[in-house]
């Protein structure tokens, strides 16, 4: 399975290649996840974005790993448009993994808005105390929901 992981830091796409990994290890059925990771930045600049775009056509899943990024920029989300239209894979999902001491996913709401828009799977890491399936079902429907299950730490590396 392919999956893309737009990152703008390299900790929390390491962390996101780590929970990829870890769901891999834990699933019920053998997979391998070729993992193609993009700087967030790169998909501003016109020379980048279409090859990134090409990268992600056949992508099963699409990661906005953000440590910095509060919302999504507008750049980020038309570029995300134009991979949910053009995607070869129907079965597509949406993922996030925010980094947030204060266990805040500010694009939770954002991000799972565009999934419900796009019929895409929706995918995120829960935090401890906050109920975001219920936040979910209230800001729309999506195909499923699911949320990376194994916990890994911010020092985990990308592999």
């Amino acid at each position: 399975m392919k999956a893309m992981v737009i990152y703008d830091s390299f900790s929390v796409a390491a962390k996101a290649n780590c929970l990829l990994q870890s769901a891999a290890v834990h699933s019920a059925c053998v997979m391998n996840w070729e993992i193609k990771p993009w700087r967030a930045d790169l998909l501003k600049m016109v020379n980048f974005i279409r090859e990134a775009s090409l990268e992600a056509s056949d992508a099963h899943l699409i990661i906005i790993a953000a440590e910095k990024i509060g919302s999504l920029p507008y750049w980020l989300e038309h570029w995300l448009e134009e991979w949910a239209v053009e995607r070869k894979i129907e079965e597509a999902a949406l993922g996030i993994v925010d980094y947030d001491p204060r266990g805040h996913l500010p694009l939770f709401p954002q991000a799972y808005r565009f999934a419900a828009r796009h019929g895409l799977n929706f995918i995120y890491q829960p935090q401890e105390g906050k109920d975001y399936p219920r936040i979910a079902s209230a800001t729309g429907s999506v195909q499923r929901v699911f949320s990376f299950s194994q916990p890994c730490s911010r020092g985990d590396s990308f592999n």
